[in-house]
């Protein structure tokens, strides 16, 4: 199960009036039980899975203390208001502006120009683009035991 990181009261809150109706995809006039929890589950996932390679994920949840990033929840907010417009309208203006508003602040950090505050950085083993390499004796200066000059070039 992925870690919540918007609380279901937060997403309730946001969809008003709307949400008995938007949240009843079995056609029954009620409420789908487990769909709420299910989609805040999925989107945790996706963040997750979208910010691994620049952040230590999963963050806090939003029950933990600290709680999760102000930012994070943020974005966790807007992709399951955007899942829940989505199946009703895909291409609507709901679904569209708060999947754009999430979409735009997680390109914002893995681009490094919006920061995760608190949150630890991924290890450069495990970063995009990013490369480890263990010797078998190493070496920080001078001549390894190939005899090779190795103060030169990384």
């Amino acid at each position: 199960m992925a870690t919540k990181y918007v609380a279901e009261a937060t997403v309730r809150g946001r969809l008003g009036g709307r949400a008995p109706a938007l949240l009843d995809r079995s056609g029954g006039g009620a409420e789908d039980p487990g769909l709420l929890t299910d989609i805040i589950d999925e989107m945790g996932a996706i963040i997750d899975a979208r910010l691994d390679q620049r952040l230590q994920t999963p963050f806090a949840a939003i029950t933990d203390t600290p709680a999760t990033p102000d930012i994070i929840s943020r974005i966790a907010l807007h992709l399951a208001l955007s899942d829940v417009y989505a199946y009703w309208e895909p291409d609507g203006r709901d679904a569209t502006t708060h999947f754009d508003k999430a979409d735009t602040w997680l390109n914002e950090i893995l681009a490094g120009n919006l920061d995760v505050p608190g949150a630890p950085r991924q290890t450069a083993a495990k970063a995009r683009g990013g490369t480890a390499y263990e010797a078998s004796t190493p070496t920080y200066a001078g001549v390894d035991e190939y005899g090779v000059d190795r103060t030169n070039g990384i």
